[in-house]
């Protein structure tokens, strides 16, 4: 039979066991035993290598969908930068400007001199 005030009697319990049976000193010395570590030390090691053997699937599924523009932007970024050192990333974007630059100037030339309609090239 349950009886109908069981939490205020799993309080008293806990308080008689709390404060006559087990004291601090004693939850002190058990969590320093040698074997009650090793012990907490195996228990932990089961459950991270159980966590860890699970298929969570990709990663980017366990990312929250409003961080996805930034999750993809990181990925995007360690990508490049895995590939390609920052010297050489500038110099690419600084060679690629130059020849838009040259193409952009011979086309507003082109436009100066001659109708647009006539006009053939990059512009």
């Amino acid at each position: 039979m349950i009886p109908a005030k069981r939490h205020e009697l799993a309080e008293n319990i806990g308080k008689m066991v709390g404060n006559h049976l087990l004291t601090s000193e004693d939850v002190r010395q058990a969590l320093t035993q040698q074997a009650f570590q090793v012990e907490l030390q195996q228990l932990l090691d089961q459950r991270l290598a159980a966590i860890l053997a699970r298929d969570l699937g990709p990663v980017a599924s366990l990312v929250p969908e409003r961080f996805h523009s930034y999750f993809t932007l990181g990925i995007m970024a360690a990508l490049v930068g895995g590939f390609l050192s920052p010297e050489l990333i500038d110099q690419k974007i600084r060679s690629y400007l130059a020849e838009k630059g040259e193409d952009l100037a011979g086309c507003l030339l082109d436009e100066a001199v001659q109708e647009k309609s006539a006009r053939a090239g990059p512009c």
